[in-house]
C-alpha cells in the first residue's frame, strides 16, 4: 500500500510538470485558432511549423515593423528576430562558464581532498556561505567592476559573472565525488613514473568523469537559465541570451500571440532538456557516487 501511494504521488507530480510542458509544445505547432480551441487538444488539428519558421527568419513575411498597428507579430518583431543569435549566445556562455568552472573547481576540490588543511571545513563552509548572499545585493559592485574593464554588453562579462557564482557549488559537489576515488590509483601511477600532470590527465580525471559531467550539466543549465545578470549586463542583441529575449518577447506579445510565446518557451528549454536526457545515466551515476560516501 505504501509503495502504491508512492507511485501515485510520483505520477501526480509527473503530470503536474509534464502536462503544461506538453501543452506548450502542442501550442507551438498550432495556429492561433487551434491553440485557442476548447477543450485543449493534445495533438493540434492542423500542425504547422510556421511559428518556428518565423523565429528563424524563414517565414516572417508578416513579421515586420511595417505591419498594421496592433498586429501582434509587429509587436513581436524585435524580440523574434534576435532569437537565433540569443540561442547561440546562451550556448556559448553556458559552455564557456561550465568549462571554466570545471577547470577551477576540479583543482580546488582536489586540493581539499588530497591536501586537507586544519581549517579546511571552515573554509569550505565559508565558501558555500557566499552563495547565501542574494544576487541582487552585489549587482552594483559587479556592474561597476565589469564596466571599468569595458566588458558590459559582452559575452565574457556573463562568463565571468556565472563562473564566480557557480564555483562554490561545483567545488562542494566535486569534493564529495573525489572522496570516492581511491588514492591508490594515483600512487600507482606516480610509482610507474607518471608526472603529477600526466597522472591527473590520464588516471584521475578519466575516473572522475561521471562527477565532472554531473557538475558540468548543472552549471550549464544554471548558466543557460540565468536571467537577472543577463538582463543587467547586456544591452543589445549582440550579447543577449535567450532568457532575456524571451522575457522581452513575452512583454510584447502576452495575450496577443500565444503560439509565438509558446514557441519561445520551447526554444528556451530544448537545449538543456536534450543535454539532460542525453547524459542522464552519467549524471545519476556521478551524483549517486558522491552521495554515498561524501
Amino acid at each position: 500500500m505504501r509503495r502504491l501511494a508512492l507511485y501515485g504521488a510520483a505520477l501526480l507530480l509527473a503530470a503536474w510538470i509534464l502536462i503544461p510542458f506538453g501543452w506548450m509544445v502542442e501550442a507551438s505547432f498550432s495556429s492561433d485558432a487551434d491553440a485557442l480551441q476548447k477543450p485543449i487538444r493534445l495533438v493540434p488539428a492542423h500542425p504547422t511549423l510556421d511559428n518556428y519558421r518565423t523565429f528563424f527568419g524563414l517565414g516572417d513575411e508578416g513579421l515586420s515593423m511595417s505591419g498594421k498597428p496592433g498586429d501582434s507579430r509587429t509587436y513581436a518583431y524585435n524580440a523574434v528576430k534576435g532569437t537565433p543569435r540569443a540561442l547561440l549566445n546562451s550556448f556559448v556562455v553556458a559552455l564557456a562558464s561550465s568549462l571554466s568552472v570545471l577547470a577551477i573547481a576540479s583543482m580546488g576540490a582536489y586540493s581539499f581532498v588530497r591536501y586537507p588543511l586544519p581549517f579546511g571545513t571552515a573554509l569550505l563552509t565559508g565558501l558555500l556561505g557566499t552563495r547565501m548572499i542574494p544576487s541582487i545585493a552585489i549587482m552594483i559592485p559587479i556592474y561597476q567592476m565589469l564596466d571599468f574593464y569595458k566588458l558590459i554588453d559582452t559575452l565574457p562579462a556573463l562568463v565571468l559573472a556565472y563562473t564566480t557564482f557557480l564555483l562554490p557549488f561545483a567545488i562542494w559537489v566535486l569534493k564529495s565525488y573525489f572522496q570516492t576515488i581511491p588514492r591508490d590509483l594515483e600512487d600507482a601511477a606516480l610509482v610507474d613514473g607518471c608526472s603529477w600532470g600526466r597522472m591527473m590527465l590520464h588516471v584521475f580525471l578519466p575516473v572522475a568523469v561521471p562527477g565532472l559531467v554531473a557538475t558540468g550539466m548543472f552549471t550549464f543549465m544554471a548558466s543557460w537559465d540565468e536571467f537577472l545578470y543577463a538582463l543587467l549586463l547586456t544591452t543589445s542583441s549582440a550579447a543577449r541570451t535567450i532568457p532575456v529575449v524571451v522575457s522581452l518577447f513575452a512583454v510584447d506579445v502576452l495575450f496577443k500571440d500565444m503560439t509565438l510565446l509558446m514557441t519561445a518557451g520551447v526554444l528556451a528549454v530544448v537545449v538543456p532538456l536534450a543535454l539532460a536526457l542525453g547524459f542522464q545515466r552519467v549524471i545519476i551515476r556521478g551524483l549517486a557516487a558522491g552521495a554515498v560516501r561524501g
